[in-house]
């Protein structure tokens, strides 16, 4: 949701899927060559990851641009992306301006970023003077409205979908801890540390880390771990359910 409500915002039509066999049929179930300038290529997917989507893609469509999404700003990560063929790769959360830059140097020259609507948003974030000490809960509000540009009705729909989407995952999360449902887990863990990455909420993804480290490691993550973070997520969900209250009055 965040890229697409970033990248509409400077006039960029954007289509979606849900995972990487979904894009696969996206592109190629229509006309030919697909009606799209480049694909933004999510890495850790159900059904079909990025790699391998980006393998069928470029096997049908060998001139369309991938471009990578990860969390992990790791050189390994960034050759095993370039070796499935995407052309570059962005991390996670998403710098607007480095995403637009890298978008605006890979589609075909047709595209003019001076054109009406597609320029960078303008508007001067409200929260930029911000002292570090003004920092209120668990979700670091000033450096929110610095990352999205003051935007602060974009930031009001991003917590409300995030409220949405998460709301029983603290729940899912103590049951696939009981079972011992590690995947599910890991799946879970990956999830909200890129939105928490994206909310500057710090402490829930520092955490989130953590886990996933443990969890690539093979290490036993306890169930008592795993309620700790479900406690946490639990607060920064609630303090996005409030932003007027929690700092977020911007």
């Amino acid at each position: 949701q965040i890229a697409v409500e970033l990248l509409e915002g400077t006039g960029a039509k954007v289509s979606i899927a849900g995972n990487g066999s979904q894009a696969v049929q996206t592109l190629f179930s229509g006309p030919q060559p697909p009606p799209f300038d480049l694909v933004l290529m999510d890495l850790q997917m159900p059904v079909l990851d990025g790699f391998a989507a980006t393998r069928g893609i470029l096997a049908l469509a060998p001139e369309l641009p991938v471009l990578g999404l990860t969390a992990h700003a790791l050189a390994d990560e960034r050759e095993s992306c370039l070796a499935a063929g995407m052309a570059d790769v962005v991390t996670k959360p998403i710098d607007l301006a480095v995403l637009l830059a890298t978008i605006l140097r890979l589609v075909p020259g047709d595209c003019d970023p001076a054109r009406p609507g597609a320029a960078m948003p303008e508007e001067t974030p409200r929260a930029a003077t911000a002292t570090a000490g003004s920092r209120a809960g668990l979700v670091d509000w000033p450096a929110l409205f610095v990352r999205f540009k003051g935007r602060g009705e974009f930031i009001r729909k991003l917590a409300a979908s995030v409220r949405q989407q998460h709301g029983d995952t603290p729940a899912r999360l103590r049951t696939a801890a009981r079972a011992g449902d590690s995947e599910a887990l890991a799946f879970m863990v990956h999830s909200i540390k890129g939105m928490s990455g994206s909310l500057e909420a710090h402490d829930l993804n520092q955490l989130s880390k953590e886990l996933e480290a443990a969890a690539r490691a093979g290490e036993e993550i306890t169930p008592l771990a795993i309620d700790t973070f479900a406690d946490l997520l639990e607060a920064v969900l609630a303090e996005l359910d409030d932003p007027e209250t929690s700092g977020g009055k911007n």
